[in-house]
């Protein structure tokens, strides 16, 4: 090498310390960038400038301006783009998604780093690789979609190979562990927490200890060691806030409100919880708002003011559904049901009880399931590690070797393959209703948003119809619960036949349908419904030696250009027009009034 090449080496190895510090000692990392910026300018080395500009930019997303982080990593990843650096343009927008992900913006990072996943792999190192599998594991789990964010961590795990155990490899196994902390199987996510917690204490990521710490201790929790929680996370909340992000210190304040109202230990709850929401005031993850609204429930049920304790109920049942955080919903609801039948309202409590063990039971399934993936992914991609190994030592002594690992590796990929088609039909079964076979309740939350997004864009109208079969209750008690699932089914199967391939249909809940018309004008949907229900009354129900026939239902249409353009107005808007069906008589649909 000659001079100029030489000192161009040296500012690479220190963006790269740069990059590699950010997750575990950004002070560090910052030093480290800011240096080699400096001699990049004095040497006029762009490709130096371009990548010390980059991690400065990812310091600023985590420590300072997030917004004005994203902006820079934008152009940068610009830049990189036109000068041909893909190292450089895959961790800016890698940057970007992690910052957009920081920011409860899950969606578009996901989006993002599918994107980015198709370029990566020939572009990156397998440290940076890994890094992307990671995030684009956190992205799929915020959205929804645990069971892949768990099958991408794992095979980032995979993709690490022999690298050393370090910060990425804790960060890994901290992920994995809150994947299997949310869906119950708390004896791997205590293995996993406890091992990524020595970890990263081992790779001395000071900024991170205080997340880690957090969620072994909420594991701690669910496994009744309250008194073992409280002690993990008080130790760590003494050391001060310096070195931890304002969301993470919130987040270990309100572990130790909730252990503290395991203990009795009401009055270190109350200040606590007091701490910990002054820290995550200005947070948008409905996960952290939903949790303190449980634990002010908590608070309030202990000091005897009931309408608050319930009032908080309702906004962490809410905050839980949207943040997809299984545990806080069932801890909500087992709350809420004691709270309602303390105010003697006991038919809701009931109600609440119900929805209690359903969503139990089918998280108990999903728990199952991952632990049944888990178990097969870890075998199926150890066994094909091992089995690619011995290939590659003997491919350097015969070429029938190297054919032999081509056909492992393709082993591999098929049982990716086969992986990835049964999370496929996992996912599948997770937005359909069993007994109609329609799309259920979850499905309509994430795709009446988009289709309201795209009818914005292109300027169409939506419409979204709710439908109530009339008299279930009768139908049930007259002729028996198989009869009213068979009714159920036919009117599910009458409106499925009944739409078009742009509209879809869903069932809302007990004898309640959806149906989401897009594009169509309000009376032609109001038509439609007409002609819907003048077929199901004309059908017969059959159910073994008994028949029904005359069945009819009641519907409430809201359109987009009337009754709002997001889903809780269209919805609320709708149901208020059921209602108003309902009550004059029932057999008929009817429109929302326009506010």
């Amino acid at each position: 090498m000659n001079g100029t090449s030489d000192l161009h080496f040296a500012i690479d190895e220190l963006n790269q310390q740069a990059w590699e510090w950010l997750q575990s000692e950004p002070d560090r990392a910052l030093r480290a960038a800011e240096e080699a910026l400096r001699k990049s300018i004095e040497q006029n080395y762009l490709h130096g400038q371009s990548h010390a500009r980059l991690a400065l930019a990812l310091h600023e997303t985590r420590q300072g301006d997030v917004r004005a982080g994203i902006a820079r990593l934008g152009q940068i990843a610009d830049d990189c783009a036109r000068h041909g650096d893909h190292v450089g343009y895959l961790r800016a927008n890698l940057g970007v998604a992690q910052a957009e992900l920081g920011h409860g913006e899950a969606e578009r990072a996901r989006t993002r780093l599918h994107t980015l996943l198709q370029q990566a792999e020939a572009n990156l190192q397998v440290p940076d690789y890994a890094a992307l599998l990671n995030t684009l594991s956190i992205a799929e789990h915020n959205v929804g979609n645990a069971t892949e964010g768990l099958r991408l961590a794992y095979q980032a795990l995979a993709a690490l190979g022999p690298y050393p155990y370090n910060a990425i490899t804790a960060f890994l196994s901290h992920n994995i562990g809150v994947y299997q902390l949310n869906v119950g199987n708390d004896d791997l996510a205590h293995k996993l927490l406890s091992d990524a917690l020595i970890a990263i204490h081992a790779a001395g990521s000071r900024t991170q200890i205080a997340l880690f710490t957090a969620n072994l201790a909420l594991c701690q929790l669910n496994r009744n060691e309250s008194a073992q929680a409280l002690d993990l996370v008080v130790a760590r909340i003494h050391l001060g806030s310096d070195d931890v992000t304002p969301r993470d210190y919130g987040f270990l304040l309100a572990v130790a409100a909730h252990a503290c109202t395991r203990l009795q230990r009401w009055d270190e709850a109350v200040e606590y919880h007091s701490q910990a929401r002054h820290y995550l005031k200005d947070e948008d993850d409905p996960f952290f708002a939903g949790y303190l609204a449980y634990l002010a429930a908590l608070l309030a049920q202990h000091a005897g003011v009931l309408p608050e304790a319930l009032r908080q109920t309702s906004v962490a049942h809410e905050a839980a559904r949207l943040s997809h955080d299984d545990q806080l919903l069932l801890n909500t609801l087992s709350l809420q049901a004691e709270l309602q039948a303390q105010a003697g309202e006991h038919q809701r409590a009931y109600e609440l009880h119900r929805e209690f063990h359903t969503h139990y039971h089918r998280l108990t399934d999903t728990a199952n399931e991952t632990r049944y993936l888990t178990l097969q992914v870890q075998y199926e991609l150890q066994e094909a590690k091992a089995a690619r190994d011995i290939a590659q030592h003997d491919h350097a002594e015969t070429e029938a070797a190297r054919q032999a690992l081509a056909a492992l590796n393709q082993e591999l990929a098929d049982r990716l393959a086969d992986i990835e088609a049964l999370q496929a039909a996992l996912r599948e079964q997770a937005i359909r209703d069993p007994l109609t076979g329609l799309y259920n309740r979850r499905h309509l939350s994430e795709a009446l948003p988009q289709v309201l997004q795209l009818a914005i864009r292109e300027n169409w109208s939506v419409c979204v119809a709710l439908i109530d079969l009339d008299n279930f209750k009768r139908l049930n008690d007259s002729h028996g619960h198989g009869m009213g699932d068979a009714a159920l089914v036919h009117l599910a199967q009458v409106l499925r036949d009944g739409i078009r391939g742009s509209d879809f249909c869903c069932r809302y809940g007990g004898e309640e349908f959806c149906i989401v018309f897009a594009p169509i004008s309000i009376d032609a949907a109001h038509t439609r419904l007409h002609q819907l229900l003048q077929a199901f009354a004309g059908a017969t129900i059959v159910d073994g030696e008994q028949n029904v026939s005359g069945l009819t239902f009641s519907a409430g249409i809201a359109s987009s250009l009337h009754h709002g353009l997001d889903s809780q107005s269209l919805l609320r808007a709708a149901d208020i027009a059921l209602y108003r069906a309902k009550d004059s008589g029932r057999n008929q649909v009817l429109v929302a009034v326009q506010e």
